[in-house]
Order: C-alpha cells, then sequence, then structure tokens
C-alpha cells in the first residue's frame, strides 16, 4: 500500500559509500553504485513503456547527519 506515502529510489547509501569501500572495496562499492543506478533507470524504463501513473519523477535527494553523528567521519 503506497496511497499515502512516498516510496523513494536512491543510489547512495545511508550508511556511506565509505563505509561499504572500508568493509568491501572500492571495486565492489563502484558495483554497488552501478546496480543502484541501474535498477533505477530500469524501473523508470518500464514505467514510460508501460505508461503506469504514478508520478515517478527524479530529483535531488539529501542525507542529513543526526545531531550525534561525527561530521568527520560522514
Amino acid at each position: 500500500m503506497t496511497v499515502r506515502i512516498t516510496g523513494h529510489l536512491a543510489s547512495e547509501l545511508d550508511d556511506y559509500y565509505h563505509e561499504l569501500i572500508h568493509v568491501r572495496g572500492v571495486e565492489q562499492a563502484i558495483q554497488v553504485r552501478k546496480a543502484q543506478a541501474a535498477a533505477i533507470d530500469r524501473i523508470e524504463e518500464i514505467i514510460r513503456e508501460e505508461t503506469i501513473d504514478c508520478d515517478f519523477r527524479r530529483l535531488d535527494s539529501f542525507l542529513f547527519l543526526t545531531p550525534e553523528t561525527d561530521a568527520s567521519n560522514s
């Protein structure tokens, strides 16, 4: 059910790419980013091909630090 909520697709990670790079390395982080972007592109393509009326839009996104987050690590 998504009648009263917004769904969003994002290629950024809540835990940041530098964390993924630390754990898995640069190459896997690049692959994750490419896969996420390709998935969003494919969803957009399906919406267009099937003329699905779902108000799909590409928008800028922002990540906000919580008060307890150390900004120097972000």
